[in-house]
């Protein structure tokens, strides 16, 4: 099985006003060794623990197991949330 990283420019977080931040994403695409069949499986994380390693090891499953391309993205806001631990209160918000 072959894995390939791609980059590409993504749009930028008008939301949080980083219009001048530029943001770079990444898809990684797993292909069989073998005579494969002519599909893709797409993964698309959602903001859970599949954003870990599993959406990877999931790919390479499918792609060992069916002989299919699969392929995984990170998507607009995967890395995006603060390292820094924010607790919000109902009451700390309506103070604000």
């Amino acid at each position: 099985m072959q894995e390939k990283k791609e980059s590409f420019t993504a749009a930028c977080d008008f939301e949080l006003g980083q219009h001048h931040v530029k943001r770079i994403s990444n898809y990684y695409l797993y292909l069989p060794d073998d005579d494969y069949q002519p599909r893709l499986v797409v993964y698309i994380p959602g903001f859970g623990d599949d954003a870990s390693a599993y959406r990877k090891v999931f790919c390479q499953k499918i792609c060992e197991q069916y002989r299919l391309v699969t392929m995984t993205i990170d998507y607009h806001g995967l890395f995006s949330r603060s390292q820094k631990k924010k607790i919000f209160t109902l009451s700390r918000l309506m103070n604000s």
